[in-house]
């Protein structure tokens, strides 16, 4: 008769499950080889933390990268001390960069997250040539998986995006994707392994946490074994695109046809195809056309000739038989440079520059035509420019930085109107959006000497 196991003897057997489970999807997935050099992402957190135990027992050689993204003040100096820590403790390489993200995501136009994740990557690959490491390790799990799936599903990223995390792609691993966080979080205890917990991933203002800690509770609910039979369908879902991507790739070789700069596909030909849309979206979606405007040109197809839809970088024009698709020719960006002491300018636009001393007398003038500037605070030549994406200044009156692609929107710009659109900079710094908002850090102040006044006339001459 046997007896029951102690909880050692469990704590052993899970602890072994573990290593062989890593060891396992490694193989089976063929991450990585024995002898290579893999350098892991380590946040600190509990994820990574029990990453570079478990790859460490299984004999890898490894480094620690750490990226300090300044955005949890204490918090952050607290983790970038901790992995200092740990990669002490086990006699490891390690790898520190400190980032200003959001300065980053202010001149990218993208978010925090975005400007985050960007960042990283970057600086890893920088590390992975220069230092000899074959691989970058990450600590997504089954959890993160799910979760990603979700929110490309809520999103609408198609059928690639509902695959979820891949094991490994190009020179990113990912050995961790076996467990779920539950498992982590006992490893991690049965092991004693201390961790630093991210107090950003308790709010739920972000979709991943709201998906984390709202919306799999309620599948849970529904089915207790939520999270392996979504990872079953995730498997499930990569083989069924794996071979959905290689008939596309067949009927592209047979329909995408290049000839000098152009491609061309054949209309009648694509009409003889079931699910036609769908072919003509995954023919375009490498060019950048959006889904909205793959569906207006669907629509077109039975319509007359020379109708002409646009990506960021191609059009695409409806011949009678022919979708012809053609490279933009991006024009080259032009600045106008205004020298000190310049009393008016006619190209591009007109302006007309006066210097004022600043009395008792001095006014600023109500009209938006005019911009007064704080003399001291530019540097000539001034720049006159179109808008670029990425562009943000800190519009007078509003307190803080903003995407100019924002301020746009919130003063319902029109398309003609963003064109149309100028810009007044001071190296690179934009002084004026002329004939709508002055920056702050150039407005008059009571220790303003000296005043540039600029009056645009709407009369354009040149663009």
């Amino acid at each position: 008769m046997y007896g029951k196991s102690t909880s050692y003897e469990k704590s052993v057997k899970f602890i072994d499950h573990m290593l062989k489970s890593i060891k396992n999807y490694i193989e089976e997935h063929n991450l990585f080889n024995p002898d290579d050099k893999i350098l892991l992402g380590i946040s600190g957190g509990v994820d990574s933390v029990v990453m570079l135990h478990l790859l460490l027992r299984a004999g890898y050689e490894l480094g620690v990268a750490h990226c300090n993204f300044q955005l949890r003040d204490k918090e952050s100096e607290e983790e970038h001390k901790f992995v200092a820590w740990l990669a002490k403790h086990y006699n490891i390489p390690i790898f520190e960069k400190k980032f200003d993200t959001h300065q980053y995501a202010l001149e990218q136009g993208v978010s925090i997250q975005m400007a985050a994740r960007r960042l990283r990557f970057e600086w890893f690959e920088q590390l992975r040539q220069t230092h000899h490491y074959d691989y970058i390790g990450i600590a997504h799990n089954k959890n993160d998986r799910a979760e990603t799936a979700l929110i490309n599903l809520a999103r609408g990223t198609g059928l690639k995006g509902i695959t979820g995390i891949k094991p490994k792609s190009k020179y990113i691993v990912r050995p961790l994707l076996f467990a779920g966080r539950d498992d982590i979080l006992h490893y991690c205890h049965q092991e004693g392994l201390s961790y630093r917990e991210d107090s950003s991933n308790q709010t739920t203002k972000y979709s991943r946490n709201r998906i984390r800690h709202e919306i799999i509770p309620e599948f849970q609910k529904i089915n207790p074994q939520f999270l392996e039979t979504m990872d079953k369908n995730l498997n499930h879902f990569r083989s069924a695109y794996k071979l959905f991507e290689s008939m596309i790739s067949e009927i592209k070789r047979r329909l995408l046809i290049k000839q000098g700069n152009d491609w061309f596909i054949n209309l009648k030909l694509l009409k003889t195809y079931p699910e036609n849309y769908t072919i003509l979206y995954e023919l375009l979606k490498p060019f950048g056309f959006s889904a909205d405007v793959v569906s207006d040109l669907f629509s077109s197809l039975e319509s007359e000739s020379g109708k002409t839809f646009y990506s960021n970088n191609y059009k695409a024009v409806k011949d009678r038989s022919e979708l012809i698709i053609t490279l933009l020719e991006a024009p080259e960006p032009k600045r106008y440079y205004i020298d000190k002491g310049s009393s008016k300018i006619e190209t591009p636009v007109t302006l007309t520059l006066y210097e004022k001393d600043v009395d008792e007398a001095f006014r600023i003038p109500s009209d938006p035509n005019v911009a007064c500037i704080d003399y001291d605070l530019v540097e000539f030549p001034l720049i006159l420019r179109k808008w670029q994406s990425g562009d943000f200044f800190k519009p007078l009156g509003f307190g803080h930085y903003k995407k100019l692609s924002d301020f746009f929107i919130d003063n319902k710009y029109s398309l003609v109107n963003k064109e149309q659109t100028w810009l007044l900079t001071s190296g690179e710094q934009i002084v004026w959006v002329v004939g709508a908002r002055l920056d702050e850090r150039f407005k008059i102040t009571n220790l303003t000497r000296k005043v540039l006044m600029v009056e645009y006339s709407h009369i354009q001459l040149t663009q």
